[in-house]
């Protein structure tokens, strides 16, 4: 029924801000922009729909950031724990090179990489977008 996933939509506060963050700091080069009116209305579920939408890829990850101009939303990301949060996870190929990079960046990395030992071995740890939403970053065991 599903094949794959065509890209992880974010909505965002500041698209300048997001952009910049994604593109400067995550490696995402910006893949197409947009903007959407009242016609979305029925598919968002909203009323009044203005946003504008910026398509972004690195590797085979594809992200869409949403900064919707009407109606307003409510800001402020949701902690890990709370119903309907969502986070991405992505593969890496040294997570301890990519830790540090981000560090230097300035990233706002919640913890050190760490190894999951209920998984095979596997490395993560997260890191939040300017919006405070969640990104795992996973360097899978060798072999």
């Amino acid at each position: 029924m599903f094949k794959k996933f065509a890209h992880v939509g974010i909505s965002v506060s500041d698209m300048e801000k997001s952009v910049t963050f994604y593109r400067d700091v995550m490696g995402f080069e910006v893949t197409g922009t947009g903007e959407a009116f009242d016609e979305e209305d029925a598919a968002l579920d909203l009323h009044g729909v203005h946003l504008t939408a910026t398509s972004m890829q690195c590797g085979e990850c594809q992200i869409e950031l949403l900064q919707f101009l009407s109606p307003p939303g409510a800001n402020g990301a949701l902690r890990m724990c709370d119903g309907g949060n969502v986070h991405m996870a992505m593969i890496v190929d040294d997570i301890h090179a990519v830790y540090q990079k981000l560090l230097a960046a300035g990233a706002q990395v919640t913890a050190p990489p760490q190894q999951d030992r209920n998984f095979g071995g596997l490395w993560f740890m997260f890191l939040k977008d300017p919006d405070g939403s969640m990104i795992e970053l996973m360097q899978m065991p060798q072999g």
